[in-house]
């Protein structure tokens, strides 16, 4: 980027990382596709749209409905219970995988938006002025942590695949997901999936908000900037853009048609119901980069030890 060599187009992810490139970003408030944004889904510096939305997506619990009943897992002692049930039936009552993300990335998301403040809470936290480990939700949630080492399958021996597979054949009740893992469903035509959310500290939200934005890059030539914004208003306002965007790509959009069924998906209307109402935000994507959920697996690895496993160290201040 500073070479003067970027690309046209290019994404990034809500909060810091936004904040970090923010002097590259076009201003798109004049251009017709970002008018179809849907309330609350723009994305703004200083009152100018600086981007638009790849898409919406939400996490929590992907449960199977055929072993599992939302209204009797509340909190944190029906959560335990459940483990234990599930696995004197010969059931993974809940499983994570060892990628980052899927690890600790996600799942640490529910504590942080928690928070009365979740964008103080967390400059708080860079600060030093709070910790964790004295807030209760964060208490709570190493619980749950505990819980599901005495009771699941360690996930550092469980690959994404693997917990897909598992949870498809009916060897897993619960992995801890998102919409996007239907694509790892769609083989299996008789499973029966739902989404919930994680109930720490009495919560009933999903985290549901903007995984990345497209941004033009300002320091373009005028024709590829052109070229940018026809791309975007083709792939935003076209039917055929819609389409591919949908369909194919597999994207819930964020456009003002995002409240319809979008083809493609098993979870669209849970995801749909819970954005439209309140619903948890991403706060780990308030974190520095320091703290990014790629270098979060450490902590993991003392909840659930292995032999090998090749992390690298978060700093011990956080």
């Amino acid at each position: 980027m500073n070479a003067g060599e970027g690309p046209t187009i290019f994404g990034v992810q809500p909060g810091a990382e936004t904040t970090k490139f923010q002097s590259y970003y076009y201003d798109m408030s004049n251009e017709s596709y970002v008018k179809n944004i849907a309330p609350n889904m723009d994305v703004k510096i200083d009152g100018k749209n600086i981007g638009v939305p790849i898409g919406v997506e939400g996490f929590g619990f992907v449960y199977n409905k055929d072993l599992v009943d939302p209204a009797k897992i509340t909190d944190l002692a029906s959560f335990k219970a459940f483990l234990e049930e599930s696995k004197s039936n010969g059931i993974n009552g809940f499983s994570l995988s060892q990628e980052a993300y899927f690890l600790i990335g996600h799942i640490l998301n529910t504590p942080f938006a928690l928070q009365q403040d979740p964008v103080a809470f967390i400059d708080q936290l860079n600060k030093g002025e709070v910790k964790m480990a004295d807030t209760k939700e964060f208490q709570e949630f190493a619980q749950y942590m505990e819980a599901i080492r005495e009771s699941a399958k360690n996930p550092l021996e469980v690959t994404y695949d693997t917990q897909m597979g598992d949870f498809a054949t009916g060897k897993t009740a619960i992995v801890h997901q998102g919409n996007w893992s239907y694509g790892m469903l769609q083989d299996y035509k008789d499973i029966n999936a739902g989404m919930m959310a994680m109930p720490l500290a009495g919560n009933t939200k999903l985290a549901v908000d903007i995984p990345a934005i497209w941004v033009i890059n300002n320091k373009a030539s005028a024709d590829q900037i052109k070229a940018a914004n026809a791309f975007l208003e083709w792939l935003y306002n076209s039917e055929t853009g819609k389409k591919n965007h949908r369909r194919r790509i597999q994207i819930h959009s964020c456009d003002d048609e995002y409240r319809n069924k979008q083809p493609g998906s098993a979870f669209p209307s849970g995801i749909r119901s819970y954005s439209e109402r309140q619903h948890d935000s991403l706060g780990s994507d308030l974190l520095p980069a320091r703290h990014h959920p790629e270098r979060s697996g450490s902590c993991h690895t003392r909840i659930f030890p292995e032999q090998v496993h090749d992390w690298r160290s978060i700093p011990s201040e956080a």
